[in-house]
């Protein structure tokens, strides 16, 4: 709960406790990302006892969950591999990858977003670089392959309730071409 005496004081609070972000103010693009400048530093001040408590329920299944979107990202890995148009982000052979998204590169995104639309499947921006915001001095051009991931970043669904007839489907209108 957030309670405040005056309005002004209320709206502030808001934004602050989502890293500055004022979301009731903020827009969908067609990327799926919010449109927003952060002008201030905020935090992340969201969870409550109902949060964590869903959180510690969701522990006790946490290693198959995690084995399924391993299996998803792995498949998205093999299965993607060389489609035009598409670059796979590099897994070094040292790591284990958690596929809280599937994220890649892909050249003409606008296209690709629509085309999966067509197919009920969602895609989106998730992240843009942080330097866009004001309160961090704005973009610094000399990031140039910072910029060329801003423009062609996109995610796919990796989530453990994906059936395989989903992922396959997936995987085929991707492959088909944008």
């Amino acid at each position: 709960m957030l309670s405040c005496l005056r309005a002004e004081d209320y709206n502030e609070a808001r934004k602050r406790r989502w890293f500055g972000i004022d979301r009731a103010q903020s827009e969908l693009s067609l990327l799926g990302e919010r449109q927003y400048d952060i002008t201030e530093v905020g935090y992340k001040y969201h969870m409550n006892n109902i949060a964590a408590a869903i959180g510690l329920g969701n522990l006790s299944d946490f290693h198959q969950r995690l084995k399924r979107r391993q299996q998803i990202g792995n498949r998205y890995q093999r299965e993607l591999r060389g489609v035009p148009g598409l670059e796979l982000l590099d897994i070094g052979d040292d790591r284990t990858h958690a596929y809280w998204l599937f994220t890649m590169l892909v050249e003409g995104r606008i296209d690709f977003i629509n085309k999966l639309g067509e197919y009920a499947i969602p895609a989106s921006v998730v992240h843009q670089r942080i330097d866009r915001y004001s309160v961090f001095g704005g973009v610094r051009e000399e990031l140039e392959n910072q910029a060329v991931f801003d423009q062609r970043q996109i995610s796919i669904p990796v989530h453990e309730a994906l059936t395989d007839e989903e992922v396959d489907k997936i995987i085929r209108v991707i492959r088909s071409g944008w």
